[in-house]
């Protein structure tokens, strides 16, 4: 706990500076383009999702759902930057879209999925990328995941009516952290949709945050009890 809590300390320089932004920054169009959508994952549809994806794809939906990273992040993502003591995942400047560091944390369903995949850390010279296939990086999940999609009675696609994307996984990430009463300011932080507006009005976030948001999560999670059991099932299932 007390190095959880260092940690956490350590969090608060990097929403510190975050304040000291000299303005919004701009926005695509295609980024404005992609925040309209509004389809959500229901629990009941991550359960069957989890249910038929295969292999890696299973794992990496897992944690799209748990801390809305984006898929180039968690495709990029290598073991070092997974903390299991601490339940944090520190993305640097270099491996975020924004180019701003932020840390995520490990809610305990995610802590139990991650302790149940492989180590692919290798000898020096090798890769430490969480997910990889047959020796190569995985650059692309599509056709696994329509599978998987289709597979769970799921439409899947962007230009299809009520159709399933894995950016989607990150709204839903927004709207369950919200439902289990996370500050927004905190959601943000986490997921990397800081402006400087909203900063201004709910001044800054301290060390208690993070933790009370990693708390918060695991008990939401734990409150949707048939289909989230479902889900824990597939994931841990040797």
């Amino acid at each position: 706990m007390k190095r959880y809590e260092e940690f956490l300390t350590r969090t608060q320089l990097s929403a510190d500076r975050r304040l000291r932004i000299s303005g919004p920054r701009p926005v695509a169009k295609s980024a404005i383009f992609q925040d309209f959508r509004d389809r959500i994952l229901s629990a009941d549809e991550f359960a069957a999702l989890m249910k038929h994806a295969e292999g890696h794809i299973k794992n990496i939906i897992a944690i799209g759902y748990y801390t809305g990273m984006r898929k180039g992040e968690i495709l990029k993502l290598t073991w070092d930057k997974i903390d299991m003591n601490e339940q944090i995942i520190s993305l640097q400047a270099a491996d975020t879209k924004d180019r701003e560091a932020r840390d995520i944390p490990i809610c305990d369903p995610l802590f139990k999925i991650l302790q149940n995949m492989p180590n692919r850390i290798q000898e020096a010279g090798g890769s430490n990328h969480v997910f990889q296939w047959r020796g190569q990086l995985v650059d692309d999940i599509r056709t696994g995941l329509r599978k998987a999609s289709k597979a769970a009675g799921i439409k899947y696609g962007r230009f299809v009516k009520c159709g399933f994307i894995f950016h989607d996984l990150r709204h839903t990430y927004n709207t369950n952290m919200r439902q289990a009463e996370v500050p927004e300011t905190v959601i943000m932080q986490i997921t990397g949709h800081s402006t400087r507006e909203m900063f201004d009005r709910h001044n800054t976030v301290d060390s208690t945050d993070l933790k009370q948001a990693r708390e918060k999560q695991s008990k939401f999670y734990s409150k949707l009890k048939v289909a989230h059991l479902v889900a824990q099932n597939q994931i841990y299932k040797k």
